[in-house]
Order: structure tokens, then sequence, then C-alpha cells
């Protein structure tokens, strides 16, 4: 730890973040939850939101498929957790899909996952 750069890695991951985000909104691809990043935020991946859970696991597993990680994210719900009663909650849990933009990508690895989750998307 005391040899990582974590100002050099808040830098990347925030231009992975931008790099995918203007690709989306010049494509108007999926719902953006996030239109804009923030001064100071180090993101964690890009989140997007897709049609329903089926989608969702089935652009996880096709772009799996083609040695893509994303991250199905918050997948899982607790059964003691009164999920009626959080509609956006359950919503997101279904939805939310989330691409790596973590600091070791670089944008031909970005090009890769793009053109990747384009055609999975186009291939309904």
């Amino acid at each position: 730890m005391n040899n990582t750069d974590f100002g050099k890695i808040k830098i990347s991951r925030r231009e992975n973040f931008v790099y995918l985000l203007n690709h989306f909104l010049k494509n108007e691809r999926g719902i953006l939850p996030i239109k804009e990043l923030h001064t100071g935020v180090c993101p964690l991946f890009f989140p997007i939101i897709v049609e329903n859970a089926e989608r969702r696991s089935d652009l996880y597993q096709r772009l799996k498929n083609r040695g893509i990680i994303t991250h199905p994210w918050w997948d899982r719900f607790h059964p003691l957790v009164p999920w009626d009663e959080f509609p956006d909650a359950v919503y997101l849990k279904q939805r939310l899909f989330g691409l790596p933009i973590h600091q070791d990508l670089t944008l031909k690895h970005l090009d890769y996952l793009l053109s990747g989750f384009e055609e999975v998307l186009g291939s309904r």
C-alpha cells in the first residue's frame, strides 16, 4: 500500500469514466444515472441502467463470454428487507449495470469494451 499512488489511480479512473460517459452521451445508449462526474469523485465503475433484470443478466454473461468482466451490481435481495417499501431501490437492483473503469484499463481496453457492449446490445 505504501507504494500505491492513489492520486494517479483517481485520475485514471476519472479519465476512463469520462471516456465512457462521452461515448454514451454521444450514442444515447441506455439510461445514464450520472451524466457528470463531480470534482473529487473517484468512481468504482461506470453505471448504466438497462431494461430489466433479465437483460442485465444476459449482458453480463455475453460480455463475460467475450472476456469483459462487468458488474451486475447489487443483484441480491436480502430476505429481511421489506422490498415493497422501496420501489426505487428495487428498480436499481434489477437494472443497474456497471462497466469497468479501473486504473489498469487503457483506451484500447475501453474501446474493446464499448465495441463488445454495442455488439451485444445490438444483437438481442
